[in-house]
């Protein structure tokens, strides 16, 4: 098969062009399994790291490791239930028309350990690449993104297949697809950092003593949007680099 090349363009159009698709039922599978367990971590996890003003370096490192032993159980339960919640959402956009939200949950069910597996490997992979002076991080980032898209396309159990699926999928993109992602997440965080600042200071104002509580429903909420968007992202880069074409892709 000859390589192809990257469209950006394209893959940002069928990325928007696919959150449309099953709307309702995208939409109630993301408010259960990724909103609501985000918002629950948010009220009841250890918060942000409590670090005192002027503090030094080996307080403030002390304080982050504090945080992230008390984060840890809440990120392995989030990693489980959002490999989940992602499969579903992939398995119905992936499959023939006519699946039903119960089918894609059965089959999400049946790929969670190979999802969560690969999951974790890949994170591994690709902090050690961060480790290794970043660039290498970038790379891995950019070759191994779709190892959960092709475990919901090819119904794949076998998690290092999964990671090599994504790797063979990539060849000749890897930088082309860290550039795209990183625009967007540029795009994304000038847009939340903005809202933070004015969403958070007239919540503050105006809400006093809930507003933590409010925050934190419009931070699971915000989290859940741009989860669903990445992974329609993650579809269109997918099919785009295997040839699915880019007319109708989506239709």
């Amino acid at each position: 098969m000859p390589e192809i090349k990257f469209d950006m363009g394209a893959a940002w159009n069928d990325g928007v062009a696919l959150t449309r698709m099953h709307r309702p039922l995208v939409a109630t599978l993301a408010g259960v399994f990724l909103f609501l367990p985000q918002l629950a971590v948010g009220l009841l996890g250890p918060g942000d790291p409590a670090i005192a003003p002027g503090a030094t370096i080996d307080q403030i490192i002390a304080a982050f490791t504090a945080w992230a032993n008390a984060m840890l159980p809440y990120l392995l339960v989030l990693t489980v239930i959002s490999a989940f919640a992602s499969q579903a959402i992939l398995k119905l956009w992936l499959a023939p028309p006519g699946i039903s939200v119960g089918e894609a949950m059965s089959t999400a069910l049946t790929l969670l350990v190979t999802a969560v597996i690969a999951s974790v490997l890949g994170t591994i992979a690709i902090y050690l690449g961060f480790l290794a002076l970043i660039v290498p991080g970038l790379y891995l980032l950019g070759r191994l993104a779709f190892a959960q898209v092709a475990i919901a396309d090819r119904e794949i159990r076998n998690p290092i297949a999964a990671l090599q699926a994504s790797w063979d999928l990539t060849r000749g993109n890897g930088w082309r697809i860290v550039g795209f992602l990183f625009l967007i997440a540029i795009v994304i965080g000038i847009l939340l950092l903005l809202a933070g600042m004015v969403i958070g200071g007239l919540v503050g104002l105006v809400l006093g003593s809930a507003a933590p509580v409010v925050l934190a429903v419009l931070e699971a909420a915000a989290n859940s949007i741009i989860g669903v968007l990445m992974l329609a992202i993650y579809v269109a880069i997918y099919r785009q680099l295997s040839g699915v074409g880019r007319e109708g892709i989506f239709a």
